[in-house]
């Protein structure tokens, strides 16, 4: 598998999006988000799946939607090296 520095590079940029919506929701809602470790359990459980819709809604190919979904799952493996291994 041949992987493309300029995929990487942009990867390593957007691979957090989906944490994005979610701060901009606590912050309209400090009452819900209060309390940090709420926060980060929703961000944890949330922002691949978030992340991983934003990039198919703007296109991005399905790399990119892999990365944003799988980088933080310790458990994530691909049967060759692939955009989230960076």
């Amino acid at each position: 598998t041949s992987l493309n520095k300029e995929t990487i590079t942009l990867a390593s940029l957007v691979f957090n999006i989906g944490v994005l919506p979610i701060l901009t929701e606590a912050e309209r809602h400090p009452e819900v988000f209060a309390n940090p470790s709420f926060l980060a359990h929703a961000i944890q459980k949330l922002a691949g799946k978030i992340g991983g819709a934003i990039m198919r809604e703007w296109g991005f190919t399905d790399d990119f939607a892999e990365v944003a979904e799988s980088w933080s799952n310790p458990n994530y493996k691909s049967e060759h090296v692939c955009y989230v291994d960076f």
